[in-house]
């Protein structure tokens, strides 16, 4: 990729590297009973935690896409034409989600009344995916304290929570208009977080009174302040960035208090935001690209594909068993993660790319080279 790595580029890996991460924290209870893998299934407990930067990452894409035209003021054409966007950016592959797992529901309580399936669970009664949780989920307010926010698409609860710092990023662009106000923004947005974390740490706010909009709001206004105050450099910190990415995994490995590994996490986007080095170049990669533009369809995809998986493993007659076997899971758990890619990418090249096309074709053309900054962030 030559000398210099691009900036963008490099978050875009970013977002490719935390998907992945998202998706192996939903696999690694199986990696427990795989032969090769279950001494690597300790290390993927807390990458959940790699949400966190998405929420930080939007925060700091929707800066850099936005100050233009939010940081002198608000005029309403840019704020309609702003929430057209992000509206066609999360709506339809949600929607299209959630369509998904209700069919694949409904694909098993027909499947249990003809004796295909003998499942753990009655369909459609199971926690989360129960008939008087689709409205909300559809209406994106699973995570607002209504009821559990892990509904239907599990991921999409992230989504949800994403909707407050979006409706209000127009206004935290003016209000840190000024260097020093986005240095008190970021300030604030940091200590929040981390005091959110070290609140969630002592398990004071169970759920669905978890406060994930107000979490997600934190973070997107730290990654919003970010992105208003670092200017690119080509200094090289590639010690730092280095040792940032190892310590988030040594974080996350040894199961420390979240705070930290979400003050690491800060750190590292920092580091790659705003310095040149080696993980940067790395990131630029072409398999790290792919991963990145695709990173929202497998963030949203993979979960339906790992539970499609599951109850497959439950039809009789027990033959197919045979598939998920001890001895074959190792081989198993790799076709899991093969077929997450296939149906992400799938996805990206036939509905999000068309989306895409159809959210430029309405965009004004002066607007245009905001649609490529907006595909830093997870949403």
């Amino acid at each position: 990729m030559g000398d210099k790595a691009d900036t963008r580029a490099a978050l875009n890996g970013v977002r490719g590297l935390g998907a992945v991460m998202i998706v192996l924290y939903h696999m690694w209870p199986s990696f427990a009973y795989a032969p090769l893998l279950s001494l690597t299934a300790p290390a993927f407990v807390k990458t959940y935690l790699w949400l966190d930067l998405f929420f930080m990452l939007s925060g700091f894409a929707l800066a850099k896409a936005y100050a233009p035209a939010f940081r002198g003021g608000i005029a309403r054409d840019d704020l309609a034409a702003y929430a057209a966007r992000r509206a066609w950016r999360l709506l339809p592959l949600h929607w299209l989600t959630l369509g998904a797992a209700i069919a694949l529901e409904g694909a098993l309580w027909l499947g249990v009344s003809l004796g295909v399936f003998e499942l753990r669970f009655e369909p459609f009664e199971r926690p989360g995916a129960t008939l008087e949780t689709i409205p909300t989920t559809f209406l994106l307010l699973q995570s607002w304290g209504l009821h559990d926010k892990l509904t239907w698409n599990i991921p999409a609860w992230y989504v949800s929570a994403l909707v407050l710092p979006i409706a209000l990023a127009p206004a935290l662009i003016r209000i840190a208009a000024t260097r020093n106000r986005a240095w008190i923004l970021g300030a604030l947005a940091l200590a929040g977080m981390l005091a959110l974390h070290i609140v969630y740490g002592e398990k004071l706010l169970p759920s669905p009174h978890d406060l994930a909009p107000f979490r997600a709001l934190l973070e997107a206004s730290f990654g919003v302040a970010l992105g208003l105050i670092i200017t690119e450099s080509r200094r090289d910190r590639s010690a730092v960035q280095i040792a940032l990415l190892v310590s988030v995994f040594i974080l996350m490995i040894a199961r420390a208090p979240d705070a930290l590994t979400v003050a690491a996490l800060a750190g590292l986007l920092i580091a790659i935001a705003g310095f040149e080095g080696t993980l940067s170049r790395w990131l630029t990669e072409r398999p790290m690209q792919w991963l990145g533009e695709r990173a929202f369809a497998i963030f949203m995809t993979h979960w339906l594909v790992l539970f499609a998986f599951q109850v497959i493993g439950e039809i009789n007659p027990p033959l197919i068993g045979l598939l998920y076997r001890t001895e074959a899971l190792d081989l198993h758990l790799a076709a899991r993660f093969a077929v997450v890619l296939i149906v992400a990418d799938w996805v990206y090249r036939w509905i999000e790319r068309p989306l895409a096309a159809r959210r430029a074709a309405v965009t004004r053309p002066e607007s245009r080279a905001r649609e490529r900054e907006e595909g830093l962030g997870t949403g």
